[in-house]
């Protein structure tokens, strides 16, 4: 079902619709996008967070240059998340504030719930693409801003695991941050 076509019965059916029906629509579809949004932010924190624990649970190993750990890290978990794709909760109590959902009878919610869960769908498609190439080029931030050290010599760098924890760790942090200023 397409936006006009949910929009076309809402306006046939004033009835079940407490307000002006585009913008009850306009707003469930800005609310079903944020919260797909902030899901697939979440849910890559969740990963980075599991990362960062399996990492820890390794030993030390051999000293590597933090570089060289980032960009390999940071490619490995990319190309992982590209085969994690989360699928968003279609449920329009999940997606929509109770405001919105107060505003629509039961007919109407359910004459909603396939198109919002499509524009959830395409949202959280969209972002996790976006989540894909974040954690891809983040390696090469973290080098330029001088978060990753470039030293190299046995007795200057930390353990493969070390690192590789801690970026797992900065990578959470980002995704949460990321989360937090979903529009």
């Amino acid at each position: 079902m397409k936006r006009d076509d949910v929009l076309d019965w809402m306006r046939s059916h004033r009835e079940s619709v407490h307000g002006d029906p585009e913008q009850i629509l306009g707003r469930a579809e800005r609310e079903a996008r944020h919260h797909a949004a902030e899901h697939a932010w979440l849910y890559a924190k969740r990963i980075a967070l599991r990362e960062a624990a399996s990492w820890h649970e390794c030993s030390l190993g051999s000293h590597a240059a933090e570089d060289a750990v980032a960009r390999e890290v940071c490619h490995d978990l990319a190309r992982e998340l590209r085969h994690l794709e989360p699928q968003p909760d279609r449920d329009p109590v999940r997606l929509l504030e109770s405001e919105t959902l107060a505003a629509l009878e039961q007919d109407a919610a359910a004459q909603m719930r396939p198109w919002i869960g499509d524009v959830a769908g395409e949202e959280e498609h969209k972002v996790w693409k976006e989540i894909v190439r974040f954690t891809h080029e983040r390696a090469s931030e973290l080098i330029r801003e001088g978060s990753m050290s470039t030293t190299s010599g046995w007795e200057d760098t930390h353990s493969y695991s070390e690192t590789a924890e801690r970026l797992a760790s900065i990578l959470a942090l980002d995704f949460e941050q990321h989360a937090r200023r979903v529009p």
